[in-house]
């Protein structure tokens, strides 16, 4: 796995399958959007990598996992390419046509976008799905909306997860990064 520290001054030569987000603890959420990629990227003729885009924020809130477990969990996961992309008040005044157009197409070569419904990128967040979608035939990528994971009735997020840790509910956050195995009965 090949990792970029900016989105500046790269450019990746190979075609890929582009998945963007957090990702901060990789739960099985984030995992599902990264497997799907790499089903999209196999099935790819002549073949394509996945790149993931990673969106970091310093905030207050700091990330469930360290950056090396990320990477670790984000290789096991199957991606190519990890593009570590700060989101900084520069790129915030980007608009979702210039991000999509100048770093997903032509930086990052993406053939295909896989995303969940709730991906937002570019200046006030919009580069959503119903964007990326009315996009895919301009630009010539496949577009791939993933439903978000759920556990126990509810979708699966990072918040989620925190809330859990908070209230000492290990297990159950465990499960939803993906450390345990869901046990039916």
């Amino acid at each position: 796995m090949i990792i970029f520290n900016s989105i500046k001054n790269i450019i990746i030569s190979d075609p890929t399958v582009v998945v963007i987000g957090k990702f901060d603890g990789v739960h099985l959420g984030h995992q599902k959007l990264i497997k799907t990629a790499c089903r999209v990227r196999d099935g790819l003729k002549g073949g394509a990598k996945t790149c993931v885009v990673l969106l970091k924020e310093n905030g207050p809130v700091p990330p469930i996992l360290s950056e090396e477990d990320r990477e670790t969990k984000l290789r096991m996961c199957g991606a190519n390419y990890v593009v570590n992309c700060e989101l900084n008040d520069e790129l915030r005044r980007v608009s979702a046509e210039e991000y999509l157009s100048e770093v997903l197409i032509k930086k990052l070569g993406a053939k295909a976008i896989v995303a969940g419904p709730d991906v937002s990128f570019g200046c006030m967040g919009a580069g959503n799905a119903q964007f990326l979608k009315e996009k895919e035939e301009e630009y010539g990528y496949r577009f791939v909306l993933i439903e978000k994971e759920t556990y126990k009735g509810s979708e699966i997020s990072s918040s989620r997860i925190r809330e859990c840790l908070l209230r000492g509910e290990k297990e159950d956050a465990e499960i939803m990064l993906g450390m345990r195995k869901k046990i039916s009965h």
